[in-house]
Order: structure tokens, then C-alpha cells, then sequence
């Protein structure tokens, strides 16, 4: 299995299942989408950025 096949199985499950722990591993291989309400202030506690990332990745496409 390819690694793209990987993480895109881990995103169908993640949602389908609401597994939000899931779904936060998988947001480590992304880049931040820069939210506007992103509360990262570049540190090295990246919770804020791995939240911004979950809630992107629940959005609807745009």
C-alpha cells in the first residue's frame, strides 16, 4: 500500500467513523491552512495548528 493510499484511508475512516484522534495524526501531513481564527503564535506547542488543520479538513469543499 502507497503511502497516499494510507493517509486517504485514514481520512475516509477519521470521518465516516468520527475518529478525531485519527483524524489529527493524519493532519500532521498537511500544511497549516492558515485560518483566520488560527491561534498558533509559532512556539513549539502545535495544538493550535493541528485544531485549525482538523477543522479544515472537515469543511466542505470550496
Amino acid at each position: 500500500m502507497k503511502n497516499a493510499e494510507v493517509i486517504a484511508n485514514d481520512l475516509i475512516t477519521a470521518i465516516t467513523e468520527g475518529d478525531d484522534e485519527l483524524l489529527e495524526c493524519v493532519s500532521d501531513y498537511i500544511a497549516c491552512p492558515s485560518e483566520n481564527d488560527c491561534k498558533y503564535d509559532g512556539g513549539k506547542d502545535h495544538s493550535p495548528c493541528v485544531e485549525c488543520k482538523t477543522k479544515w479538513l472537515r469543511k466542505e469543499f470550496e
